[in-house]
Parts: C-alpha cells; structure tokens; sequence
C-alpha cells in the first residue's frame, strides 16, 4: 500500500495565504471601527433616520477626501502615519 503524499504547495501560494493572514486581520479591525464609528455618529445625530445615515456617509466621505483626496492630503497622511508605522 503507498503512503499518501501531501501535495507541493507552490512557494507563490504559501506567500499569497502568508500576505492575506497578515492583512486580513488589520482590515477586519478598520472595518470594525468604521462599524463602531457609524454607530456613534448615527446615535448621537439629531432627525430621521435616513438623515442620520446620509451625516454618516457625509463624514466618511469627508474624512477620506481629507486623507486621500488629492496628491498633496495623501502626502500629508504619508507623513502623518509614518511614525505610527515604524
């Protein structure tokens, strides 16, 4: 009776899972804060409810014009995050 072989994982493969658990995690925590944030400024928004929802997107848009809206905001957050990073 042969022995069963595992199968040669390429070693492109093993980077892109290693690339996507060490992503992945950071991502889901954004996502989560972006969740969390949408909560607060929903709860504490005065009118409707479909008024809260548009200062929700109102302010994400906002804030991610200010961060990447145009060449000199992305070098200004660059600058900013850089020591955070290191």
């Amino acid at each position: 009776m042969a022995v069963p072989t595992a199968s040669a994982e390429s070693n492109l493969t093993i980077r892109t899972r290693k690339l996507a658990q060490s992503i992945g995690r950071p991502l889901f925590a954004v996502f989560l804060a972006m969740i969390a944030g949408s909560i607060v400024i929903m709860a504490t928004s005065p009118g409707s409810l479909l008024d809260r929802f548009n200062q929700t997107i109102a302010a994400y848009q906002a804030l991610f014009t200010g961060a990447f809206g145009n060449a000199q905001n992305f070098s200004f957050t660059l600058t900013t995050v850089t020591p955070l990073i290191l």
